[in-house]
């Protein structure tokens, strides 16, 4: 049975989403196609929404470092939010 990992949207004061993807984010940002595979015009770049990734501490004992990994929505609009809550059109 595969994991699914949830990936909170951060915009500085609250969490305003919930990521849900079958793969781990590793690294500093997550690119995300502003369109399907599918339905993107042939023989044209891809356009792109670029998010980046905040690694916050939830627990420190000097044995077990717990980090949580959210996604900052900072300064993107509702509709790049919602690319990333309810997939791709």
């Amino acid at each position: 049975m595969p994991t699914a990992y949830r990936y909170e949207l951060w915009n500085g004061k609250k969490v305003v989403g919930v990521y849900t993807t079958f793969a781990p984010i590793i690294g500093e940002f997550l690119i995300v196609p502003w369109l399907s595979t599918y339905k993107a015009p042939y023989n044209k770049a891809f356009k792109e929404v670029t998010f980046k990734t905040i690694k916050c501490v939830v627990s420190d004992n000097h044995v077990d470092l717990v980090l949580r990994t959210r996604i900052d929505v900072r300064k993107k609009s509702k509709q790049q939010i919602a690319l990333l809550t309810e997939g791709n059109r």
